[in-house]
């Protein structure tokens, strides 16, 4: 049997992947933090104290 993984897109080493931080550990990842290099950070909104 003759596999191949073909990846369109971005070449090794760049891949980009999104994951969800809490409290400053990783959520539902399998590898440790500093595995992942940030590119762009979403701050987490301001709350709404009105409510």
């Amino acid at each position: 049997m003759l596999a191949h993984l073909v990846h369109r897109g971005a070449h090794p080493p760049f891949a980009a992947h999104a994951w969800v931080e809490a409290e400053r550990q990783l959520v539902g990842e399998g590898h440790p933090k500093g595995h992942f290099k940030t590119l762009i950070s979403i701050p987490p909104l301001a709350e709404d104290r009105n409510r």
